[in-house]
């Protein structure tokens, strides 16, 4: 039997608290074919991995240390080691490109740190997942460095069967769902 294809994937982890495409996506690798393990970007140890997938590279600027800029500028930092020693060892960079440029409003600080280190970044995928053909081609024309690099879609599903058809506003994350029912969320 092959060897299990080793996928080091940001995000990743709880399925509970993924975004339902990431939970399909990685929910199709099963051992003992493969095995996904959960990046972040300030872990200790990078784990060996054939494959790193980033779903959103502007997931530098979520989670502890978001408003300072050290520590972002340390998420990017180690992203890229990330990637540089994977490909190194022989893997490969993939990258879903969900979003042509990030939702945050980039200014200041956060503007250069994201210019500097995505530029890197650009630089070392070798392999592009899209939503649609469409939305791929939108990312590549945003940025043509990645003009050449191949891609792969993986169609966005619909959620009705993630969420619930009502929202009840105790669940509901604030600015993350529209007004349901008259309620806000």
């Amino acid at each position: 039997m092959a060897d299990p294809l080793r996928i080091l994937a940001w995000p990743a982890g709880d399925p509970s608290d993924l975004n339902p495409y990431v939970r399909r996506m990685y929910g199709a690798f099963r051992a003992p074919a493969a095995s996904v393990t959960a990046f972040r970007p300030l872990m200790r140890r990078i784990p060996a991995a054939d494959i790193f997938h980033i779903h959103w590279p502007e997931g530098i600027f979520e989670g502890s240390g978001s408003n300072n800029p050290a520590i972002v500028a340390a998420k990017a930092a180690r992203v890229l080691n990330a990637a540089r020693g994977i490909r190194r060892s022989g893997g490969k960079l993939v990258v879903t490109a969900h979003n042509v440029t990030p939702h945050r409003d980039l200014t200041g600080w956060r503007h250069r740190v994201w210019h500097a280190y995505h530029a890197r970044l650009l630089g070392q995928i070798d392999h592009l997942i899209g939503l649609s053909a469409a939305s791929l081609e939108r990312y590549r024309a945003a940025h043509p460095a990645i003009a050449a690099v191949a891609g792969t879609i993986i169609p966005h599903p619909h959620y009705r069967e993630d969420y619930p058809a009502i929202l009840v506003p105790k669940r509901a994350r604030p600015g993350r769902f529209p007004t349901v029912s008259g309620c806000s969320a």
